[in-house]
């Protein structure tokens, strides 16, 4: 009963779609394609987590854009991840490659849905919290500290 919606663009849409295919899971799936920012904050209004099973990443903005929105989130715990939420607050922290962990993680969280709101509005918290670091003051700041100990050195 739910629908995975697929933002972007990729070489992958059509590989997946001949999975899609042949596992008969085609009409749970929608490939939405590019989405300049006012459609992909309609895209975040209309959704109730997001999922991100990346491999590899350093700090996916995508994460941050839908802890703004108030989405629980579902990702790998890669990068930059661990250190941005916790595991079973603001969503879950699931190790790459255990697709079954991550299953489980959407289905539990899914069928609770007071737990899945609960779990969006930390989210959103967390955002909140962390937000000032993101500002252009502080990455000012920032760029003007490590400028200034290269210099020194």
């Amino acid at each position: 009963r739910l629908t995975l919606a697929i933002v972007g663009l990729g070489s992958y849409e059509e590989n997946l779609g001949k999975t899609l295919d042949h596992l008969d899971l085609r009409a749970s799936v929608r490939f939405l394609g590019w989405k300049d920012e006012a459609e992909l904050a309609e895209a975040y209004r209309h959704s109730r987590a997001l999922l991100l099973t990346s491999q590899s990443e350093g700090l996916p903005m995508v994460v941050l854009e839908a802890m703004s929105f108030g989405l629980p989130v579902f990702v790998t715990s890669v990068g930059e991840l661990p250190g941005l939420l916790t595991h079973r607050r603001e969503g879950y922290l699931i190790q790459h490659g255990q697709t079954s962990d991550m299953v489980n993680a959407i289905i539990d969280s899914f069928r609770k849905p007071g737990r899945l709101r609960e779990m969006g509005d930390q989210a959103r918290k967390r955002f909140e919290e962390i937000s000032v670091d993101f500002s252009i003051d502080q990455i000012s700041k920032r760029w003007q500290a490590l400028l200034d100990s290269v210099v020194r050195n």
